[in-house]
């Protein structure tokens, strides 16, 4: 009887220990960014308040250069990167203002390179830091569907098509980015199911922000703008590229509901 009463105690000072130790390594920094993220955010609304919208825009834009160079760009890839690995909720912002700042292609090749590296640098920290606690937890605790879901996403023949299906879903980014970096599957292929929605919101939010890159700049110069002063080509793009998305999502989560209603009638009558 003692010796069950210690290992009960020892496994339960294990699970805390794990607790403890997955929240307060990963918890801290996130929150302080968003501690950060929260007061600018704050810090802006006053100066909109104080000062009016247009004249703190004017300011904010004039603090970036006409034509940035190559260290703004790499700067920018950086920071939307690690916005993006952080949790920070400021990426979707961040992907839109590279296309205000650099324009639709190099906004979009910026956009590409800082998710795809962002989603790489998130599979190679979960599979460091969440792929055994999560494993644990999920196959000792009571989620059947959860570990078909996991099933479907291993499977040997189907896993890159999945994986890029995986993406297109419609889940919070920390869920692409980190989900996957548990599973049973290479990094390879994680890396490679990334590329088509890294391609996709690229594109989607390069165009959203240049469809107002003239208007920034009218303001920028003291000038009034317009509604005909907005790219309304781009407009259209980011239109087509949201109904794609849409389209995509729908059909991800068919095939994935197929899969899982396979795996569930072979449970059963394996049974």
């Amino acid at each position: 009887m003692a010796s069950e009463s210690n290992e009960a105690a020892a496994g339960a000072a294990d699970e805390e220990s794990e607790k403890g130790s997955f929240c307060g390594g990963g918890c801290g920094p996130q929150i302080i960014g968003i501690v950060v993220c929260v007061s600018i955010c704050a810090g802006l609304g006053v100066s909109m308040w104080y000062y009016g919208s247009t004249d703190v825009l004017r300011y904010m834009l004039k603090l970036i250069p006409v034509k940035p160079g190559l260290d703004w760009q790499i700067g920018y890839t950086c920071v939307v990167t690690l916005s993006i690995v952080m949790l920070l909720p400021i990426w979707p912002p961040l992907c839109m203002g590279s296309g205000l700042i650099f324009g639709f292609l190099h906004g979009t090749v910026i956009n590409f390179f800082a998710i795809f590296a962002a989603a790489n640098i998130s599979f190679c920290i979960g599979r460091l830091l969440l792929k055994e606690p999560v494993r644990r937890c999920v196959e000792r605790g009571d989620y059947p569907r959860m570990r078909r879901m996991m099933l479907v996403l291993e499977d040997e023949g189907n896993s890159l098509k999945f994986q890029v299906l995986f993406r297109f879903l419609f889940i919070p980014m920390f869920l692409r980015n980190y989900g996957p970096s548990t599973l049973q599957v290479p990094i390879w292929k994680l890396s490679a199911g990334a590329i088509p929605h890294s391609i996709w919101i690229s594109i989607l939010f390069a165009s959203l922000g240049s469809t107002f890159k003239d208007t920034a700049e009218l303001i920028r110069d003291g000038k009034e703008f317009q509604f005909s002063d907005i790219r309304w080509q781009q407009g259209l793009l980011a239109a087509a590229a949201i109904t794609v998305a849409i389209c995509l999502g729908i059909y991800a989560h068919r095939k994935y509901m197929e899969k899982l209603d396979e795996e569930e009638a072979r449970d059963l009558k394996d049974v």
